[in-house]
């Protein structure tokens, strides 16, 4: 395997990226920020329902602030989670036709996916950032807060989703150069953002 530089990577060992390795480290402390806001956000989602069913069952009562709460915890954990988890490449990839490609066509193949997520994840960090004015302007029912900050999450998922596929396209083009036999997934799969928990 290349190597393009010896910093020291997020998951230990050296780190292949190069001068990327700043950036590298930056998407990590995001990527491990993000994990524990997620998990923190989904905890707090448990531990209040548990409440509310024990407070409804057994005193007849409930906490009239809880749903709401709980609906912003849940956007919190679910897209914080998806940033994390695009970080670290939880997700399920089916590699059938491509496995059949040549490198070279694997690796456009790959960038073109990355180009996609940029572009999506562009249109709705422009259309959320477009309506903020005016989910400011619009109230929660119960709590009366801002509907804009029910969106915020969706808004720094986007950016950190931009920023992670702006990383893995350039690490994984400039490895390809010096590694012109290897596959894209490979090539990814050495320069990882952040490891996944159970292999940190």
């Amino acid at each position: 395997m290349a190597v393009d530089g010896a910093a020291a990577g997020p998951g230990g060992g050296s780190d292949p990226t190069g001068d990327l390795a700043g950036f590298r480290r930056v998407l990590a402390l995001v990527g491990v920020a993000e994990l524990w806001l997620a998990v923190a956000a989904f905890a707090a989602v448990v531990l209040l329902t548990i409440v509310q069913v024990g407070l409804r069952y057994f005193f007849d009562a409930s906490l009239w602030w809880a749903q709401e709460v709980s609906q912003m915890m849940i956007l919190v954990a679910y897209f914080q989670g998806i940033a994390y988890a695009f970080k670290t490449r939880q997700y399920i990839v089916i590699n059938f036709l491509a496995e059949r490609l040549s490198p070279a066509a694997q690796l456009r193949c790959y960038l073109f996916a990355q180009l996609l997520v940029v572009v999506f994840c562009g249109v709705v960090l422009v259309e959320g950032v477009a309506i903020l004015p005016r989910q400011y302007l619009m109230l929660t029912y119960i709590l009366h807060i801002p509907r804009m900050y029910l969106g915020l999450p969706l808004l720094f998922a986007a950016v950190s989703m931009i920023a992670t596929s702006v990383y893995y396209a350039l690490a994984v083009w400039r490895a390809s150069r010096r590694e012109p036999g290897a596959a894209a997934p490979d090539i990814e799969a050495r320069r990882l953002v952040v490891q996944p928990v159970g292999e940190l």
